[in-house]
């Protein structure tokens, strides 16, 4: 297996592993680990991470913004990326509302986009797909 990440092969398989839906090695998985146990995010915020990359896209993982990480984020094309649990209480309509609020950032001119985490577990194919549409479309848009 060879590693998504470096290209490390290991005819052995003993130093690399199917971690985040992609073969990485051992040095690759500890610091995605790392950086999402830095920013709170889980192991399926790593499987969208990864699954961008396949398609061919340059995501940031925990990219600091001046307040705060943001989840994934395409710092060239300005699109922020971030995730909320719809099952807290009263947690939807002020998703709702701060989406409304915060969907252009005016002092950085970034757009932000809040999807709930339950899109992360079972529409991933659809979101990456929507991330995909939504990133090719401010990239004609920027050019």
């Amino acid at each position: 297996m060879i590693c998504f990440e470096c290209g490390f092969q290991d005819p052995e398989k003993l130093n690399i592993s199917m971690a985040f839906g992609v073969p990485l090695c051992h040095t690759h998985k500890k610091n995605i680990e790392l950086v999402l146990s830095k920013i709170d995010g889980d192991y399926s915020l790593g499987i969208l991470y990864y699954a961008l990359k396949k398609i061919g896209l340059k995501p940031f993982i925990g990219w600091w913004n001046g307040q705060r990480h943001v989840p994934i984020s395409f710092g060239r094309y300005r699109l922020n990326i971030e995730f909320y649990d719809p099952k807290l209480p009263h947690n939807h309509s002020l998703a709702l509302q701060r989406q409304r609020n915060e969907s252009f950032d005016h002092t950085h001119q970034f757009i932000c986009i809040h999807l709930p985490t339950e899109f992360l577990n079972s529409y991933l194919e659809n979101t990456v797909m929507l991330i995909f549409e939504l990133h090719e479309g401010l990239r004609h848009y920027n050019a």
